[in-house]
């Protein structure tokens, strides 16, 4: 993404700014585990997170769960 990176996507999304339902569900595919990276995505209440590579499975698994349940609490993280 030229203008902004996935961290700032989600904050307008959750703040209201973007013109997107505020509860969305949103889960994260990323290519780095760092779990800072991780942390800070959960604490702007992402819904699940994926690292590549990925498999159907998994994939599935997490929008059946996104779709299911709240956001990720950020406590399970050590918040």
């Amino acid at each position: 993404m030229p203008a902004m990176n996935g961290f700032q996507v989600v904050q307008k999304i959750r703040s209201g700014v973007a013109n997107i339902n505020q509860d969305l569900p949103i889960i994260i595919l990323t290519g780095h585990g760092q779990e800072e990276a991780v942390k800070a995505a959960v604490d702007l209440g992402i819904h699940g997170f994926l690292t590549k590579p990925i498999s159907k499975d998994a994939l599935a698994k997490k929008i059946k769960r996104a779709i299911n349940h709240g956001p990720i609490d950020p406590t399970v993280l050590g918040g």
